[in-house]
């Protein structure tokens, strides 16, 4: 079985990409007293058990950089299975 779940995120640059990690969110208190909402990237999956070939994330068009996480998901699922040794969905 080659299926690999990929799930919807967003890198610094804005670039919008499918990873086979999820990221779990949480609240950190900062010493001034605010809360920053912080997020722990966890693998929804023992990639080491993957081939080195494996291929564990997807990348969006730079087209959808400037649009927000509602905007992608009216296109786009907020998770997604693929065929690790091709890329293609499953």
């Amino acid at each position: 079985m080659t299926d690999l779940t990929l799930f919807l995120t967003q890198s610094k640059a804005g670039r919008w990409y499918y990873t086979a990690k999820t990221f779990i969110t949480w609240t950190f208190e900062a010493k001034d007293g605010s809360e920053v909402e912080m997020l722990s990237p966890k693998s929804t999956t023992d990639l080491s058990k993957l081939p080195d070939t494996a291929i564990t994330a997807v990348i969006l068009p730079l087209s959808f950089n400037d649009h927000d996480r509602d905007e992608i998901l009216e296109v786009f699922p907020e998770s997604m299975v693929i065929d690790y040794e091709t890329g293609q969905p499953a």
